[in-house]
């Protein structure tokens, strides 16, 4: 599960990187990061572990 922050940054790392359009969306109180509809909310998470790895700061 990711907080709104999280799943803005990964959608702003996450486009920057593939080129492709993510989407960060509430559902029920939780945010999600979105491909063409689908939760990619797990590759987000990782992203942004290797992000904070590599010192880039959200």
């Amino acid at each position: 599960m990711l907080t709104q922050r999280e799943a803005q940054g990964a959608v702003r790392i996450m486009t920057r990187q593939d080129d492709e359009t993510y989407v960060a969306e509430e559902r029920d109180g939780s945010w999600f990061v979105l491909r063409d509809g689908q939760d990619v909310s797990l590759e987000a998470g990782k992203r942004l572990i290797d992000a904070r790895a590599a010192g880039i700061n959200l």
